[in-house]
């Protein structure tokens, strides 16, 4: 892009500074602030059957109970709002000479829970700098702290950032570019799918849920 690049590229290039994810943090957080009181819906009857098609779509593909189980809380958890809907790196851009941030693409905003979009986002972190757990982790509590994750429910969010993971890894329908192996690939989605199945998301700290998650190498 002219003057600047995508979040996808910075990520590829392992250039986002620590600052600038939380800057992006607290650009998302802005964002559902100021939808949050928007009262109409893009598709009528509140986006109800929008949402969960979309839910369906980037966290449903896998048959994976957790999963199954976020999509239906997801799906009836209220307040709902105007959520971004595809916060993906690539529908993300970064301005050259400073720390704005400008989102294109959005032909999927509608109402839906803000988790999405704050999980979905943290999750390409963890994909993007599979190979180094300490960073993966550093960049993911500070898009976390600039968002303010602690007003979200904890184990829901670390759900949908695994979810979002294993989309972008084994996604049929949309194949994604990373610089995994296959053989990486499948030992990625093991280590996701073992956390996953834990009984301590709520409390597991988001440090340790990434080094888990990125322990399969």
């Amino acid at each position: 892009m002219r003057g600047g690049e995508t979040l996808d590229a910075s990520l590829r290039k392992r250039s986002l500074s620590l600052a600038r994810a939380e800057r992006l943090g607290e650009t998302v957080r802005r964002i559902h602030q100021c939808a949050a009181s928007a009262r109409f819906s893009i598709r009528g009857h509140g986006d109800k059957a929008f949402f969960a098609a979309k839910l369906n779509h980037k966290l449903g593909f896998g048959d994976n109970p957790v999963l199954h189980q976020l999509i239906a809380e997801l799906s009836c958890q209220q307040p709902r709002q105007i959520i971004l809907g595809d916060p993906s790196p690539k529908n993300i851009a970064i301005a050259r000479d400073s720390d704005c941030f400008r989102f294109f693409d959005l032909e999927d905003v509608h109402r839906g829970n803000v988790v999405f979009d704050v999980g979905f986002l943290a999750g390409h972190f963890l994909l993007h700098t599979h190979d180094a757990p300490e960073r993966a982790a550093q960049l993911v509590e500070r898009f976390l702290r600039g968002y303010g994750h602690q007003v979200l429910d904890a184990r829901l969010l670390k759900t949908t950032a695994l979810g979002a993971v294993m989309y972008r890894l084994a996604s049929p329908v949309v194949p994604y570019q990373t610089d995994l192996s296959t053989s990486m690939k499948r030992e990625f989605l093991k280590a996701v799918e073992k956390v996953l199945g834990r009984g301590d998301l709520e409390t597991l700290s988001w440090r340790n849920l990434v080094f888990h998650a990125l322990a399969f190498q």
